[in-house]
């Protein structure tokens, strides 16, 4: 089983990760592991960009990045299918829904939060004023949209692409992965 989670920022989306994670007894991907792990195989040096998360959103760049023999729509599934393979774990961010949306034991998660709470969190977490917050809010969405429409040709976001969206606010981190696992009971995913 492999759990994907896109978030928007602010919404706690590691940490409902980890809590998976913990209940599952799988590893969890994020960001800083899925840069580890592709620097360590080699697969980094060729799309440093992906894995990084850059901003993409010129010709400029889709011209600049040169993919070799990918298109932008094959580098998640190139990448991350060649980190994770088969095995279990959440994986959060990088496109993973779309990498992993014919993986039959796929859970593909968005996750959504009222704008308040997610400028409250970004407070806490990073120790910055609520005008920061509110800017660093607003970048880093507005980078995971066009991120996300440059390697799957998809909207972020858009229920379509997912199994599950749930807003936090209301669930709390706990509430939200409870919800999560009751999900992938129903569906008789567990091991």
């Amino acid at each position: 089983m492999i759990i994907t989670i896109a978030r928007q920022s602010g919404c706690s989306g590691k940490q409902v990760g980890q809590l998976l994670a913990e209940h599952y007894h799988i590893p969890l991907y994020d960001k800083d592991a899925l840069i580890d792990m592709a620097q360590k195989t080699g697969l980094y040096e060729s799309i440093p960009n992906f894995f990084s998360e850059t901003p993409v959103n010129s010709l400029l760049y889709s011209i600049a990045a040169g993919y070799g023999e990918y298109d932008a729509l094959q580098v998640p599934v190139h990448a991350l299918q060649n980190l994770i393979g088969e095995q279990d774990c959440v994986v959060i961010g990088r496109c993973s829904n779309y990498a992993f949306q014919n993986r039959p034991d796929s859970i593909r998660i968005f996750l959504s939060a009222d704008r308040d709470v997610r400028v409250q969190n970004l407070e806490n977490w990073k120790k910055i004023s609520k005008r920061k917050a509110e800017r660093l809010l607003a970048d880093t969405d507005n980078n995971r949209k066009e991120f996300h429409k440059y390697y799957t040709n998809q909207i972020w976001g858009q229920a379509e692409y997912y199994d599950l969206c749930l807003n936090i606010s209301s669930l709390g981190v706990e509430g939200t992965a409870r919800v999560i696992e009751a999900y992938i009971a129903e569906k008789h995913l567990e091991k």
